[in-house]
């Protein structure tokens, strides 16, 4: 695989586990010189993680009490 920010298959395979050798050094390198890599790596692990647990879905509820707690610290 071309490891490049525009390759999202790379990084969805680095995120399943499903890369060795060459290609695994190349997405490692690639999340580690690119931002948008190492957030969609995040993505696809929290996706992974809701796939196999619903429960970890992010709630309404967390998502006010996140944006109270960013208003309180701002203050």
């Amino acid at each position: 695989m071309t490891p490049t920010p525009q390759n999202p298959e790379l990084i969805s395979a680095l995120a399943d586990g499903q890369l060795a050798g060459e290609d695994l050094v190349s997405a490692l390198a690639l999340c580690e010189a690119d931002g948008q890599a190492r957030a969609n790596w995040s993505a696809y692990h929290l996706i992974g993680d809701v796939l196999r647990s619903p429960g970890l879905a992010p709630q309404a509820s967390d998502a006010a009490f996140v944006m109270r707690l960013r208003a309180r610290l701002a203050q």
